[in-house]
């Protein structure tokens, strides 16, 4: 009887070939640029660890059926990260207005140079579909000249016909994150902002 062979997630495929980085597996004539292959490195190894590690939002909700988790790598040193998303937040009035879904929020824990938490306040379908929505940046350090800025929300739905709105309230938070954590690491990798008066 054959011994059954217990294959590793980062065994290669039949039909796959290795890409510069061990284990990474790409499908036969994909290529991947050096910067496309790290990030997905970074996400298959850093997704987990980073999704499981405590975000301060998880202490300012009572309950939530719904998590909305992103990041990007910036290529700054942790401190100079954290001075463009505190630039960002305080200029957030006229991203808000733009989007016309995010009415307002509420800053509601900031340790310097680590994180901002606040609780989210929105217009239109979202107002009557998200019961309630809190959220963390969180810097986290990689090197002296890198870090990873991370963003999770906890999202509180409504119940009945509110819960028809939810993939497209999902979506539109999903999108928002993502554009202010593009925002932030292009000014932060960009320009090296000064202090903010915004939030301390």
């Amino acid at each position: 009887m054959p011994a059954e062979v217990d294959r590793n997630e980062t065994d290669p495929q039949p039909g796959a070939k290795k890409s510069w980085k061990k284990g990474f597996d790409l499908p036969v004539g994909a290529s991947l640029s050096a910067q496309r292959q790290v990030e997905v490195m970074t996400a298959k190894l850093g997704s987990t660890p980073e999704r499981n590690s405590p975000f301060p939002c998880e202490q300012h909700i009572q309950d939530h059926n719904a998590e909305l988790f992103r990041g990007e790598s910036i290529e700054t040193p942790a401190d100079v990260a954290f001075r463009a998303l505190q630039q960002t937040i305080a200029g957030s009035s006229q991203v808000q207005s733009r989007l016309r879904l995010i009415r307002s929020f509420d800053v509601l824990e900031v340790k310097p140079g680590e994180h901002v938490t606040f609780r989210l306040h929105f217009h239109g379908f979202l107002a009557r579909t998200v019961v309630e929505a809190v959220a963390t940046y969180l810097v986290v350090p990689r090197s002296g000249v890198s870090c990873r800025l991370l963003a999770k929300a906890l999202v509180c739905y409504g119940d009945g016909w509110a819960a028809c709105f939810r993939p497209a309230a999902s979506t539109a938070l999903t999108h928002y994150f993502r554009r202010e954590l593009l925002k932030i690491k292009g000014l932060a990798e960009g320009t090296r902002p000064g202090p903010v008066a915004g939030i301390r």
